[in-house]
């Protein structure tokens, strides 16, 4: 996935360095437009100009479809996996151990042993503060689908369950979240749903679409100070968020320093 996006960095490099010269020397055709001969070197340029943004625009394409190929592999080989946040983090610690304590006692599946969980480890390097999430990955995706119905049972606990996104599905739905609310988007088997204002839910599988939803949708969404510590720990539900703009009153005080609000 990394090569994929430094071709697609280069790309994007090849696009600005083409454009800056042809600007250049655009500017220098029209400097010297009272020359006869250049007019034929003007055809020429504006012809080699055409064919290269035809091959970037096909290279674009060729790009974006490769990327969202990779995407949904990737996304498919993430089917049966879990990530448990919130749980503490010790020295020595059993991962399985731990995570068995959640579902069995606080999601009370009983159904979940040991010999279900294929792999259980922490994910990333271990920080003087905060405990790492946990990376599950179950034998049979059933059961991983009934731990996952369940999680609504860990409303109360500080621990939370999210699906294991991949990096640009990730990006994505962090992106729809603060435009459209917490509670108004949520993933389901690795795709990322959105529900805006009129009620309809849309499939969001890409950054593009996304920009389009938030441009036929502009209106801002606040997010309350519960949204944004559930937009650090908990997942979002599917209920529909109604965002309300308090209207200030006119007041004789002085005006003080603004507040973190008022930013």
């Amino acid at each position: 996935m990394a090569n994929v996006q430094d071709v697609i960095e280069n790309q994007r490099n090849i696009e600005a360095t083409l454009a800056s010269r042809m600007t250049a020397f655009e500017q220098e055709l029209r400097s010297a437009a009272n020359k006869t001969p250049l007019q034929d070197l003007s055809q020429d340029y504006k012809n080699f100009r055409d064919l290269v943004w035809s091959v970037l625009k096909a290279l674009r394409t060729q790009i974006q479809a490769l990327t969202r190929h990779v995407d949904e592999l990737d996304s498919y080989n993430r089917k049966d996996a879990l990530l448990f946040s919130g749980i503490p983090e010790s020295d020595n610690e059993d991962c399985t151990a731990a995570v068995l304590s959640v579902t069995n006692s606080v999601m009370k599946i009983n159904d979940l042993t040991q010999n279900s969980i294929r792999l259980c480890h922490r994910l990333g390097s271990r920080k003087p503060t905060g405990c790492r999430p946990i990376l599950v990955r179950f034998h049979d995706i059933r059961m991983r689908n009934t731990v996952w119905n369940e999680k609504k049972s860990l409303r109360t606990s500080t621990t939370v369950i999210h699906e294991f996104l991949t990096r640009s599905r990730q990006t994505i739905f962090a992106v729809a979240r603060r435009h459209f609310g917490i509670k108004n988007c949520w993933t389901r088997d690795g795709v990322i749903f959105v529900k805006i204002p009129n009620n309809d839910r849309r499939r969001i599988g890409t950054m593009e679409e996304l920009d389009q939803l938030k441009e036929n949708h502009p209106a801002v969404i606040l997010m309350t100070p519960t949204d944004k510590q559930q937009s650090v720990g908990k997942p979002a539900t599917t209920g529909l968020a109604v965002a309300t703009v308090p209207i200030r009153q006119p007041s004789n005080r002085k005006t003080s320093a603004p507040s973190r609000l008022d930013k």
